[in-house]
């Protein structure tokens, strides 16, 4: 919208404005939940160690700590791959902000009708299968965005694959969790993977300041070292991924 007006934002901020208006609008049709446990006390001024002590009883069980690890990570990648494709854009593609903003879209787009499509499919069943292959989906998109040079058109079509493997690789692992957390204890593990999700995020950016800012990598170069990453937590979580094949 900025483009198209020259720079001026006052329209796009109206816009956000307009958006977030409409979801508070949205959510008075949410019908109030009774509270899971009423025995719960006020978190303590340091609300980590609430989520360490939660964090210790997610190790008892290592179906749901591994879904945890990999829920954890596609937040990770997924920050990581949108803040780093506004210098791909400028960098590799030559993008202008309005053509970045069209990435952005396509990627948002991609992850909805993926997500959108696994929950048709999948019915009442979580397809715990589909997390390794669709991973590789993954590391093979950042394989061809890091090391090939293509076209514009070329970019955005494969963000947005990248967008709609992204949803089918993470969609088990976070009902996983809601599957097998304690039925007392679910908003008490759901919340503590909330918070884990948000350092997983300001993890990424610090990775890209390290990869980008310091050691100066170009953008595309950062997605393989992105895939290499991706590639070291495949050889960690491939025996429990098929340990919960086999669970299902």
């Amino acid at each position: 919208i900025c483009h198209k007006c020259d720079g001026d934002y006052s329209l796009a901020f109206l816009s956000c404005v307009i958006i977030a208006a409409l979801g508070v609008l949205t959510s008075l049709g949410i019908g109030n939940c009774s509270a899971g446990n009423r025995a719960v006390q006020w978190p303590r001024l340091n609300p980590f160690a609430h989520h360490w002590e939660t964090f210790c009883l997610m190790r008892q069980n290592r179906q749901l700590f591994r879904c945890v690890f990999i829920n954890t990570y596609f937040w990770f990648f997924g920050t990581a791959t949108q803040l780093l494709m506004i210098s791909y854009g400028q960098e590799i593609i030559h993008c202008n902000d309005g053509e970045i903003g069209v990435i952005q879209a396509v990627l948002g787009i991609g992850i909805g009708i993926g997500t959108g499509c696994l929950g048709w499919i999948s019915k009442e069943k979580i397809r715990f299968g589909l997390i390794r292959p669709f991973g590789i989906a993954i590391a093979g998109l950042m394989l061809v965005l890091g090391l090939f040079p293509l076209a514009k058109w070329a970019v955005f079509a494969l963000f947005g694959i990248l967008g709609f493997v992204g949803g089918i690789y993470q969609l088990p692992a976070s009902t996983a969790i809601q599957y097998f957390s304690p039925e007392g204890q679910r908003g008490q593990f759901i919340s503590a993977t909330n918070a884990l999700d948000g350092i997983s995020m300001l993890a990424s950016a610090v990775f890209l300041m390290l990869f980008s800012g310091v050691l100066h990598l170009a953008p595309n170069y950062v997605f393989v070292v992105l895939l290499y990453i991706m590639n070291v937590l495949f050889e960690t979580s491939n025996r429990s991924i098929m340990v919960m094949i086999a669970y299902r």
